[in-house]
């Protein structure tokens, strides 16, 4: 479902998190810079990920889409 989301180490850029997430029946991935705080995304700034966390349950992250549940364990065996 759109606006599933996880954040996971990220690969590309040394002391980085993605945010993947569901869009469009895809997965999409953002990185979110974390070498120092403030965390940014490029566009925004945050000083933890909950706070990107909340901003993006009422902000769009991609497109229309708004970040709505974090993958959790029993979301993964359904």
């Amino acid at each position: 479902m759109d606006g599933v989301f996880l954040f996971r180490l990220g690969e590309r850029v040394y002391q980085s998190f993605e945010v993947s997430f569901r869009s469009e029946e895809k997965v999409k991935h953002c990185c979110v810079s974390s070498g120092r705080r403030p965390y940014t995304n490029g566009l925004v700034q945050f000083q933890s990920l909950l706070e990107l966390v909340v901003y993006y349950e009422k902000n769009p992250l991609y497109k229309k889409v708004k970040l709505k549940t974090a993958v959790m364990e029993e979301l993964l065996a359904t």
